[in-house]
């Protein structure tokens, strides 16, 4: 049996902790947060939402299955072969 109890936070986080108003006291809770880090390696390694695709890698995926395509629709696999097929790339 599920029980749904409104809570409200009445304090924002404050040294990794929050204050919670409602419910009934014992009520087991669970929350997440979530934002951007700004911790230094964050910093330096920023992740982007979206990045341009070049050209050639248009129409090809990091996981084609997942799309129902073959798996010569691979992203690396479709520029693996290109490269080495117009002999930019000699070995990896």
């Amino acid at each position: 049996m599920r029980i749904i109890m409104r809570c409200v936070v009445s304090e924002g986080v404050t040294r990794s902790s929050i204050k919670i108003a409602g419910g009934t006291p014992g009520i087991k809770l669970s929350w997440q947060v979530t934002g951007p880090r700004r911790d230094p390696y964050a910093n330096v390694h920023r992740m982007r939402a979206e990045e341009n695709r070049f050209d050639e890698e248009r129409a090809y995926y990091l996981h084609p299955e997942l799309y129902g395509e073959p798996s010569e629709k691979m992203i690396n696999r479709s520029i693996f072969s290109r490269r080495t097929n117009n002999a930019r790339v000699s070995s990896f």
